[in-house]
């Protein structure tokens, strides 16, 4: 399977052309962002993957959409979103899953994680599964909590100060959609960008 770094500009769409996974970046040039990104699978038998992580910081607004539109037989395609929310940040998710009537044997899910460590935050997700086959598995889950605060007293009794605790925390939380990422060098530009 190959990895590509995308850049999220706007709107973005692309076909899957082989087995791949998508990363999704956005580079934060001002505090409200809105991109979308669109992967059209027209070719039999392919496995994609799209994997977005970001953190949204103090006052900070972002808006995403992702959307894997199945158009043949026998494909599939993961979603993983994750995001961290802090201090009066707002992050908005729209998650599509396209299936349109001749792509039978499609598998597609869709996953939405969000923690949140700030105040006053504002986290909206919205699944929307249109599937118009018979024979397809299409799912879809999304979770929200909070950082416990016995996580960050334990570390700040070992030494470290609130912000530290959290940034390790953080850390923790990507990690296990981090290690998913098959190429070593993308990997680690994924980690530096968000932790």
């Amino acid at each position: 399977m190959n990895t590509v770094l995308v850049e999220l500009k706007n709107h973005l769409e692309m076909h899957a052309e082989e087995d791949t996974q998508y990363i999704l970046v956005c580079q934060k040039k001002d505090s409200q962002i809105e991109r979308s990104f669109t992967l059209i699978l027209d070719k039999e038998g392919i496995s994609a993957e799209i994997i977005g992580l970001y953190k949204v910081g103090a006052k900070e607004q972002l808006k995403i959409e992702t959307s894997s539109v199945h158009k043949v037989p026998n494909t599939s395609c993961l979603t993983k979103i994750m995001t961290v929310l802090m201090d009066n940040s707002y992050f908005d998710y729209t998650g599509k899953i396209i299936i349109d009537k001749s792509a039978q044997q499609t598998n597609a899910y869709l996953q939405d994680d969000v923690l949140v460590i700030g105040e006053n935050v504002k986290n909206n997700s919205s699944p929307i599964l249109q599937i118009d086959a018979n024979d397809v598995k299409a799912s879809h889950g999304a979770t929200t909590g909070r950082i416990r605060s016995d996580q960050v007293y334990y570390l700040m009794s070992r030494g470290f100060i609130r912000e530290e605790a959290e940034r390790f925390i953080t850390e923790g939380f990507f990690s296990s959609l981090i290690n998913t990422i098959i190429d070593d060098k993308i990997r680690e530009i994924v980690r530096k960008q968000i932790c």
